[in-house]
């Protein structure tokens, strides 16, 4: 029995130290020493209880209980005010992640977030048997692009992406949207016109070096205000949307040049999507646009409204007949020579009038395999002094790939399954791919040539081919999610011009182009 109170002395000891202790002890310190005092007690208790001395324990227990007790309600408050407070600063305190999604900020609360993320392409362009000389072999930055996105008060999402890779800083996409609802989402800002499969896919996701001759008549960036949204789980989904309106293979400037605006529309059905089978990967869609382009004019100049094609060597291989663009001519002497507006219209063919776009599309995949392609149909009423009409070019292509180590292909590209580890024995992931391309200019572009020149026509085909075809293969290797080496190379041929006399054009020289490209994306 003395020993046991000399037990309960102890504990009142061993209690009244921590109480005027400088430093607040941990909350597990803190625990630790409850649950300590609470299993000593017990074992008091049970002493007490086995020896049968009722009576003694009442003569000890009204003097050292209520201390006792005491101190374990004012450790287990000072737990509870401890707790209360770790859970306000969790509250308090942003995660920050970095990973190879990039750097992301979020608010415990997830309202608010933002994500650093971006990616860098250097591409190489090897021009090989360039009998004409006139292609340049170089190493260039393709894309070097930054994008901050993220949400405010969770539903609001926002997105800005620059690119550094030209002399002049660009903004590619600034653009919000409300999320609220799954199945009507708003967006706003300058972003990707809803039309082409392949354009609307990230450069940084591409098979190619370079997209395929159908971009050519697809618009890039406008500025425009869009309803979309996904319906029956995912599998229908829909755009569209008014904007500026810019001319094919072309982003929005600063702002339009004219009044008129073009509508623009795009569904896209997985019909299949979470079943199980070959079709899940199955993806049909149908895209188009409507609207008016009119050139316009600005105190000195001409802004015709029309594109130029490109080849996938980014040579400029179609243009639009153009005697100049601006009242203010160089002469040979070296003077400055004004030519009135109306002589300058008559010579250069504009955009005057309605234009439309049609584009069916579609893909499949499935597991190692993936199968794309597109048409496409762009139309515009141009007009060259008093001759009129409406051109409508057409382009398509079907690509496919075939992942060599096994892993799922996808129109978000390959993830591969081992990284890239020589000394493990890993390799990453690789890929082929091959594609064929076309390309054909109403042939109404060059009606009205004449055995001297020209003529009225459009377009002249001493300048421009009336057609390019292309096919492609090329290799690409994933050597994790972030890093990606590309080598293509792409064959283009021409057909009705790019040289020669109007009556007779010859056709351009073939194209044969090598490409590589080390990216870099997060």
């Amino acid at each position: 029995m003395k020993s046991l109170r000399s037990s309960f002395v102890a504990l009142a000891l061993a209690l009244a130290a921590p109480a005027h202790a400088e430093a607040p002890p941990a909350p597990a310190d803190l625990a630790a020493q409850l649950a300590e005092l609470k299993a000593r007690v017990l074992q008091l208790e049970a002493a007490l209880a086995a020896q049968g001395q009722d009576a003694a324990p009442a003569a000890v227990a009204p003097a050292a209980q209520p201390a006792l007790a005491q101190k374990v309600a004012a450790i287990e408050r000072r737990l509870e005010v401890q707790a209360e407070e770790a859970a306000a600063n969790r509250v308090k305190t942003p995660l920050v992640a970095l990973g190879d999604k990039g750097l992301s900020v979020t608010t415990p609360d997830g309202n608010f977030e933002m994500k650093l993320r971006g990616y860098v392409q250097f591409d190489g362009r090897y021009y090989l048997a360039d009998n004409a000389d006139d292609d340049t072999d170089t190493y260039l930055f393709r894309r070097v692009r930054p994008i901050i996105e993220g949400t405010v008060y969770k539903n609001f999402y926002y997105r800005l992406m620059a690119d550094f890779a030209s002399s002049a800083v660009s903004l590619q996409d600034g653009y919000g949207e409300w999320r609220q609802f799954p199945f009507a989402r708003i967006g706003f800002g300058k972003m990707k016109t809803p039309l082409g499969l392949e354009q609307l896919a990230s450069a940084s996701e591409l098979e190619f070096v370079e997209r395929g001759l159908p971009r050519n008549l697809v618009p890039n960036r406008d500025f425009g205000v869009v309803l979309s949204g996904d319906l029956f789980g995912e599998r229908l989904s829909y755009t569209v949307g008014a904007f500026n309106g810019v001319q094919d293979l072309a982003s929005i400037g600063a702002s339009d040049n004219n009044d008129d605006k073009d509508f623009v529309g795009r569904v896209f059905a997985l019909p299949f999507k979470n079943w199980y089978g070959p079709l899940q990967g199955l993806g049909l869609g149908i895209a188009g646009s409507y609207g008016k382009e009119e050139f316009s004019l600005a105190s000195n100049s001409v802004s015709s409204a029309l594109g130029s094609y490109l080849t996938p060597g980014q040579q400029r291989f179609f243009r639009y007949r153009s005697t100049s663009a601006s009242t203010e001519v160089v002469a040979a002497d070296g003077k400055t020579v004004s030519v009135p507006l109306t002589t300058v219209l008559a010579n250069t063919t504009v955009a005057d009038g309605t234009r439309y776009r049609i584009m069916p599309q579609a893909y499949w995949y499935w597991r190692q395999f993936g199968l794309s392609g597109e048409y496409v149909r762009s139309a515009q009423e141009v007009a060259f002094g008093a001759h009129r009409d409406t051109l409508a070019h057409d382009a398509w292509q079907v690509q496919g790939l075939w992942v060599l180590t096994g892993e799922d292909a996808s129109y978000r590209g390959v993830k591969p399954s081992r990284n890239f580890d020589p000394l493990a024995g890993a390799w990453g992931a690789w890929e082929v791919v091959a594609r064929v391309s076309d390309l054909a200019i109403d042939k109404d572009s060059f009606r009205g040539v004449s055995a001297s020149g020209a003529g009225s026509a459009f377009a002249d085909p001493r300048q421009s081919a009336q057609r390019a075809s292309a096919w492609a293969l090329g290799v690409n290797w994933y050597l994790n999610r972030n890093f990606k080496i590309n080598v293509d190379y792409e064959n283009t041929w021409f057909n009705g011009g790019g040289g020669g006399s109007p009556r007779a054009p010859l056709d351009r020289e073939t194209e044969r182009v090598l490409f590589t490209r080390f990216q870099v994306a997060y």
